[in-house]
């Protein structure tokens, strides 16, 4: 298991990598073929400011 350390970066890297191209490119053009695009934009817009809310009231929670 040590010898694998040093290409831990490497290998959560490329899952991050991965995670982004399935997230972007597969489920995003998947729901605009499924509604349409004034509809993801609008419900991604939300998803997204309502994590970042939840991520910066966990932050501030972490930090009391």
């Amino acid at each position: 298991v040590d010898t694998f350390i040093p290409f831990l970066p490497v290998g959560l890297g490329f899952a991050g990598g991965a995670m982004a191209w399935v997230a972007f490119c597969e489920l995003l053009m998947e729901a605009i073929e499924d509604t349409n695009v004034m509809t993801t934009g609008i419900v991604s817009t939300i998803s997204l400011c309502a994590m970042l809310y939840m991520q910066e009231i966990i932050d501030g929670e972490s930090r009391s």
